[in-house]
């Protein structure tokens, strides 16, 4: 098959680091091992062509910025509509040229800031849920027009719409999708990989190699539950003195200051102890997750978090969030630990119940054998045999 991933973001781009990106990478990855040919088009600030790892990288300039800053003054607030509309119709532009090239077997697009909503009809096409814009919104509590927020969501809606077939990996998230969209979706996890050749200890041997930590790695917000994270810090670090707290990832910010200098506020006497780095290479990641105590990711809404993938995939114990997709991954005190949602309480004792367990070989051990589960081979070809079902139902049509 030749597949083409039409996406906003990929791992070449200045969003390298996110969910999408990775998942993206890997699923090219897994078509690769099996034979198949991937294309990414992805926006970009430039047009151009190049392999990465057997995957073909279309960047696509979605500029001109001149044309934005002009959108921004007229349409002010609404500016993000016309981002989405512009992308989605120069990426498909894209898609159009490859497929005219050479005929493409099916395009793979990300809900996430609609990217079909301008989708050639001629090409068979699944949309792949990444998320929800008014799930999103919600757990980042964001505040704008009312409108704005009305008019994304019908636009990310139109754009699933454009799916002949609509996955998505979490349980959670299709639920949530079929509810909005009346439409089917099929649940497909998301294959995993390690993309880390040769880890690079540099990072952890000069900062944290002394040290019993605790840590959290993502975007450092609201929807990935680091409030919640942030009431509980002192009980922790006063229970257990010589725990530190790691936090490694983007600062979104809330209410205005870093989201950082919250958590270390509400640390208290234990701020010294609550350290951060900011985003970093998987190669310089993964030794400082390996070397963690436990991770702890409590989500408000999450799709089958990347965050856990790795670190289950190392065989560590990690306390994530029951209904935010974590549930699938991990069964509580088997392979993992679980807390609702924020719940300070709870997650308290889910973190608690980490750090004194004697047990812990094991549960990493059960952990890694989850993941075990999402392999190419296995993953990967679920996800084509999902494609060749498409492609059965579009041939009988």
């Amino acid at each position: 098959m030749r597949i083409a991933f039409v996406s906003p973001e990929f791992v070449t781009e200045r969003d390298y680091d996110g969910g999408l990106a990775n998942y993206l990478y890997r699923a090219g990855l897994s078509l690769v091992k099996l034979g198949h040919e991937p294309h990414v088009i992805v926006a970009s600030d430039r047009d151009e062509s190049f392999d990465l790892d057997g995957i073909r990288v279309h960047r696509v300039d979605v500029g001109p910025v001149w044309l934005h800053s002009l959108a921004g003054r007229i349409l002010r607030g609404y500016r993000t509509v016309f981002s989405m509309l512009w992308q989605s119709h120069r990426l498909n532009r894209r898609l159009r040229r490859l497929h005219a090239q050479s005929p493409l077997t099916l395009a793979q697009y990300s809900s996430y800031l609609a990217t079909a909503i301008f989708r050639p009809r001629a090409i068979p096409a699944v949309v792949r849920l990444s998320s929800l814009v008014s799930q999103w919104d919600r757990a980042y509590e964001r505040e704008g027009p009312v409108g704005l927020a009305r008019l994304t969501s019908l636009l990310e809606l139109r754009s699933i719409a454009k799916g002949r077939l609509l996955i998505a990996p979490s349980r959670v998230l299709a639920d949530a999708a079929e509810a909005a969209t009346g439409r089917p979706v099929r649940v497909v996890e998301s294959p995993f990989l390690s993309t880390v050749a040769e880890p690079d200890p540099a990072v952890y041997r000069e900062n944290l190699s002394a040290l019993r930590y605790a840590l959290f790695f993502g975007t450092v917000g609201l929807m990935k539950g680091v409030k919640c994270l942030a009431e509980i810090i002192e009980p922790l670090l006063e229970d257990h003195k010589d725990l530190h707290f790691v936090f490694i990832g983007k600062d979104v910010k809330y209410r205005g200051r870093p989201m950082l200098e919250y958590v270390r506020a509400k640390a208290g006497e234990h701020r010294e102890r609550v350290l951060y780095f900011d985003r970093m290479s998987h190669a310089s990641l993964y030794p400082i997750i390996a070397n963690a105590e436990v991770v702890v990711l409590p989500s408000r809404v999450d799709n089958f978090p990347n965050a856990c993938l790795e670190a289950m995939s190392l065989g560590k114990i990690v306390v994530g969030t029951r209904g935010a997709s974590f549930d699938q991954l991990i069964d509580d005190g088997v392979s993992g630990f679980l807390c609702e949602i924020d719940d300070r309480t709870s997650l308290l004792a889910a973190i608690q119940r980490a750090l004194s367990t004697d047990s812990a070989d094991a549960i990493g051990a059960r952990a890694r054998a989850r993941i075990e589960e999402l392999r190419p081979e296995l993953a990967g070809a679920r996800l084509v045999e999902a494609y060749a079902e498409l492609l059965e139902e579009t041939a009988a049509r």
